[in-house]
């Protein structure tokens, strides 16, 4: 039942994150930073370390093809497997780790830079993007990563008391 409301919950972080935040952010220049909001992938990788690692993979796998489809990517499929692979990785480093408040945005930001680093290097090798790897971290990279962090700070104390494995008396069935 509650894999119900995360998938709903994660579906009205990709509409917020693709209607919301172009808004409210300031749109990239040619030679500038570019933001780019992530909330539904910080919701995939807290779904995939707290919870399950396959949900938080199979969730990947189809909001990052509505990414691809929705915000008309170059490319099909480069927003799904980036956000697999991390998802992937934060779910089987989440395992081995549970507690602590410390890890999880370390690992958080690793798999949202993983992420971004799917991405580039997929663009980069079927040039798509020409952007250097210096250019990238100083310029996409650095506050992508910043504001996500910032936006999953506050998001951290709800999922680990909603995502967390133990079975809640409100989700079992009466006898």
């Amino acid at each position: 039942m509650k894999n119900r409301w995360l998938v709903t919950l994660l579906l009205l972080f990709f509409l917020l994150e693709g209607g919301l935040f172009p808004w409210l952010l300031p749109a990239p220049v040619p030679e500038g930073f570019a933001v780019s909001p992530r909330l539904a992938l910080v919701g995939i990788l807290y779904a995939s370390m707290l919870r399950n690692r396959n949900l938080g993979v199979a969730t990947g796998l189809i909001l990052g093809f509505m990414q691809d489809i929705v915000h008309d990517g170059p490319m099909l499929g480069v927003h799904a497997v980036g956000m697999a692979v991390a998802a992937y990785a934060a779910g089987t480093a989440g395992m081995r780790v549970k507690s602590g408040f410390v890890l999880p945005f370390f690992l958080l930001a690793i798999g949202l830079a993983l992420n971004d680093l799917a991405v580039f290097s997929l663009y980069r090798l079927f040039q798509v993007m020409d952007l250097s790897l210096s250019d990238f971290f100083a310029r996409q990279l650095a506050p992508t990563l910043l504001f996500n962090l910032l936006l999953a700070v506050p998001l951290y104390v709800p999922a680990r008391k909603w995502l967390s494995n133990v079975p809640d008396k409100r989700d079992e069935e009466p006898a």
